[in-house]
């Protein structure tokens, strides 16, 4: 029968066998002389799937001519085509599945094989982050594989605990700058359980093109009282446990609320861990589990944040009480009192409450107090600043200056200046 391009594209729609696909391809490339790949129809048709390398977005084909189910081999394993080099062994990516339209994360277990015009290999579900302090101290997190032959039964939900016999765990990660470091020894916590490695495999990578998977044997292990199980991270060694509260000083009326924030580091690492917050004087100030603090009467106290699972890291925040101060607002003038002829002075406006500088714009006039008008000349540098221009013509006398908060014109202030002989 004749094979158009049409057919051919419509023909890849349907879930058929990648034999079959290969038939009808050579089959159009013999009625056309032209040769044309399967994997090149298939990738800009409908059927491509979509897989995300870091930020980088590649058009493939998953599972193409089988149905993914638990009786194929390596059930658990998605075959994948894709162009040449795109993908290398130990590669984690994101695949969304079409039906679903979840996003998952997977990693490439296989070695790469290469064929014509394309690539197969063949990823695996991500079912744990595995996380370690590096040499810097850094928090990493990696996402890994755990596997064993009960594995298939129990599918690859997030984070189920998978054991093998005796309490060991068969660990696969991607081989890079971070995991490399890994070591005999090396503790982790799986589940809230710690685990040590007692067993590294490296016959899947490739240290020319740095590039791989690294298998880990992990045995099950004594907790430690440094272990941290809720956020997963085992004690390797000296870890600086550090607790910043911020404010440390807190000033209040009775009238003020204000809600104080905890920062906890292993090392230079944030991690979460529970707080808890306590005041010595309920009777001046209390405090919330959510550090929101309510005063109570005037004086002083002290606010104490320590860790719920380890009380001997804390901090002390001192708090101040003071009674409701009422309003006291003033405006001040800086500048002279007085500006020979030619000359100009700059003055400069601001709002104070209780001595304190309060953000605010200005207006500016001179009221001339009966003299010719000509005797200064004002210029409205900014909302806070004018200038004064004395007058050439020997006009001399006193000008007012009234300078009146935008916000409220009850906010007012004035200054008499003298314009005078040059001499």
């Amino acid at each position: 029968m004749a094979v158009d391009l049409n057919y051919f594209l419509n023909y890849t729609k349907q879930n058929v066998s990648s034999v079959d696909i290969q038939e009808l391809s050579d089959e159009y490339s013999e009625q056309y002389n032209s040769t044309i790949s399967p994997f090149n129809v298939l990738v800009n048709s409908d059927r491509a799937d979509t897989i995300y390398k870091d930020t980088q977005l590649l058009k493939c084909v998953v599972d193409y001519g089988r149905e993914w189910r638990k009786s194929d081999f390596n059930p658990l394993a998605r075959e994948v085509w894709i162009e040449h080099n795109a993908i290398q062994t130990g590669d984690v990516v994101d695949f969304e599945n079409k039906k679903s339209k979840e996003r998952q994360t997977y990693l490439f277990i296989s070695n790469i094989e290469t064929r014509d015009s394309y690539d197969v290999g063949y990823m695996q579900q991500c079912n744990y982050t595995l996380k370690h302090l590096n040499s810097n101290n850094k928090l990493i997190s990696t996402p890994c594989i755990a596997t064993n032959a009960t594995m298939y039964s129990l599918g690859v939900e997030e984070n189920k605990e998978v054991k093998m016999p005796d309490g060991k765990l068969s660990i696969q990660v991607p081989y890079n700058d971070d995991t490399k470091e890994i070591t005999r020894d090396k503790r982790f916590i799986f589940h809230k359980f710690p685990y040590q490695v007692t067993f590294l495999d490296y016959a899947q990578v490739d240290n020319k093109n740095h590039i791989g998977l690294i298998g880990l044997i992990l045995q099950e292990t004594e907790k430690l009282d440094q272990d941290d199980i809720v956020n997963q991270i085992a004690y390797n060694g000296e870890i600086n446990i550090s607790l910043e509260v911020t404010p440390m000083d807190v000033n209040l009326t009775l009238l003020d609320t204000i809600q104080l924030s905890a920062v906890i580091k292993y090392n230079d690492t944030i991690v979460n861990k529970e707080t808890i917050w306590t005041s010595n004087d309920e009777l001046i100030a209390t405090i919330d589990e959510l550090g929101n603090v309510s005063p109570i009467a005037e004086g002083i106290c002290q606010l104490r944040c320590e860790l719920k699972d380890n009380p001997n890291v804390y901090q002390l925040v001192n708090v101040n009480v003071v009674s409701v101060v009422s309003d006291n607002y003033e405006v001040v003038i800086t500048g002279d009192n007085e500006i020979r002829e030619f000359e100009s002075k700059e003055y400069t406006a601001k709002l104070l409450n209780n001595g304190v500088e309060i953000p605010t714009q200005f207006d500016f006039i001179i009221d001339y107090l009966g003299n010719n008008s000509k005797i200064a000349e004002l210029i409205v540098i900014d909302d806070n600043t004018c200038k004064i221009q004395a007058n050439s013509q020997s006009i001399y006398g006193y000008v007012k200056l009234i300078v009146t908060d935008k916000n409220n014109i009850n906010n007012i202030a004035e200054l008499n200046i003298k314009i005078r002989s040059l001499w």
